[in-house]
């Protein structure tokens, strides 16, 4: 009798324990504390790319748009060029905010282009609340795309920046991408489950079993989509749009592999790919800042003439 009350109880601590560890998961996953505004205004400041000053001082219209699920999305436009038809729309990551992608305008305001910062979802100034890592945010960046066709023309060359979360989302975007000319994805993932493995088993020692089954569970009932969903590097492999992949090859956190796998994967058109060296995850710009730009320097002369020759 006392030995099955004491199995008992350990089955019953077991399962709170499973329990507790998966809705852990599942929080870090997709509703992690997101960075203030202050606390990425130093981490940009610390990067020596931009000061709070500087971005206050950039002449910018607030915006904004509707998902097709009802959340008010935000961001800002900054039109150095009123009569140039370039634009690029700068994705940021999981947790972070605009003020992260601001490091870039510079990058691409140097090369005529007129920028879109956006807030994810969930991030920053926009409403919602999970992250879905591209699977719900391409919808979203769809209709910042239409935004952008509006203000800048049907004829504008738009193309997307988007770094870790914003990588994997501008990736997911190109299963169904209509009008953007070129994409550059910074230390993306290629696949969202293999990542998860990966995160789970090497980075947090936490076992494959129960634990990617539960998250997947709670994943497709709370936040809307299965991870088997998020496969970025499918989405992309057989598109001929023009693509740029950045990556550190110190990056722990999405391992630098991914990029490579997605290079290789994409059988069509353009497909160009930088590794940096000693960067860690989404740090391969100011590791490097003047390798970064003259790869996207040279990436993007190459997209201006092909577009010039179509």
């Amino acid at each position: 009798m006392w030995l099955f009350i004491i199995a008992a109880g350990v089955i019953v601590l077991l399962l709170i324990g499973i329990t507790a560890v998966s809705r852990h998961a599942f929080r870090q996953v997709t509703l992690w504390e997101r960075s203030s505004l202050d606390s990425a205004y130093t981490t940009v400041e610390g990067f020596g790319l931009l000061t709070r000053a500087e971005f206050e001082g950039i002449p910018k219209e607030d915006v904004s748009i509707m998902s097709k699920d009802g959340h008010t999305l935000r961001g800002y436009y900054i039109e150095r060029y009123p009569e140039g038809n370039k634009v690029i729309i700068l994705v940021h990551g999981y947790t972070a905010n605009h003020i992260i992608s601001a490091q870039f305008i510079s990058l691409f305001a140097d090369e005529g282009f007129n920028v879109l910062l956006i807030d994810q979802r969930g991030h920053g100034r926009s409403e919602g609340t999970y992250a879905s890592y591209g699977f719900h945010e391409r919808d979203d960046l769809d209709a910042w795309v239409e935004f952008v066709r509006r203000r800048a023309g049907k004829d504008a060359l738009i193309g997307l920046h988007g770094q870790s979360m914003g990588g994997g989302t501008v990736l997911m975007y190109a299963g169904i991408s209509q009008y953007v000319k070129f994409i550059i994805a910074d230390c993306p993932y290629s696949d969202m489950e293999e990542l998860m493995k990966y995160q789970l088993k090497q980075l947090n020692h936490v076992p494959l079993f129960p634990f990617m089954g539960l998250l997947d569970r709670s994943l497709k009932k709370t936040a809307k989509f299965s991870m088997r969903q998020v496969k970025p590097i499918d989405e992309v492999k057989d598109k001929d749009i023009p693509l740029l992949l950045i990556h550190g090859n110190k990056d722990t956190f999405v391992p630098t592999q991914m990029s490579v796998d997605i290079h290789n994967q994409k059988r069509i058109g353009l497909s160009e790919l930088l590794i940096i060296d000693d960067a860690i995850h989404a740090n391969a710009y100011p590791t490097n800042k003047e390798r970064y730009r003259d790869k996207v320097h040279q990436f993007l002369q190459q997209v201006f003439e092909k577009e010039s020759t179509t």
